[in-house]
């Protein structure tokens, strides 16, 4: 969809520093305000154009740019410009997107396409499990790059409900 020069929808061409990513969303979370980027989501998918499949984080996504954010829904498979280095997040699948354009590739609904949404997950399904990430990942802070991001299967849930304390930009 829209991938030629003259074309008006191309993609633009990745910045010094910044790749081209061709990404399967699975994963769009709730809005979160945020004083540096205003209302946010993090956007979760698998990214296509490699070798083998990985996990990638979109972040920050702003949830209001309709350019942006209204463009792809679940399941949509896009290019986006961006960069995997950030001085404030050292999770290894985070990239930064350019939010200026992507570029919608394909739409990989429910029917009949179960199995070739399985196909681009591939190796990701069971690669890792809850306990694993939990390991990898040190209490406290951010300072040793670490997963973040598995496809695992529940096995013991046990959900509990609160009420939470509103946003405020001191508790952020």
């Amino acid at each position: 969809m829209g991938d030629k020069p003259d074309d008006p929808t191309a993609m633009k061409a990745p910045r010094p520093g910044e790749e081209t990513a061709e990404v399967m969303i699975t994963v769009k979370t709730y809005p979160n305000p945020s004083d540096s980027y205003g209302e946010t989501v993090c956007v979760a998918g698998v990214r296509l154009d490699r070798r083998e499949p990985e996990w990638i984080r979109l972040y920050p996504v702003k949830f209001r740019n309709d350019d942006f954010d209204n463009t792809f829904k679940k399941y949509d498979v896009i290019r986006v410009n961006g960069a995997y280095s950030h001085k404030s997040d050292n999770r290894p699948a985070s990239f930064r997107p350019r939010q200026d354009k992507l570029v919608l590739v394909d739409h990989i609904g429910s029917k009949p396409n179960w199995q070739r949404r399985r196909l681009n997950l591939s190796d990701l399904i069971g690669a890792t499990t809850m306990c694993e990430l939990l390991g990898q990942n040190p209490i406290g802070g951010m300072a040793t790059p670490s997963p973040s991001m598995g496809l695992i299967k529940p096995i013991d849930v046990v959900a509990t409900v609160g009420n939470g304390d509103p946003w405020t930009a001191r508790t952020g």
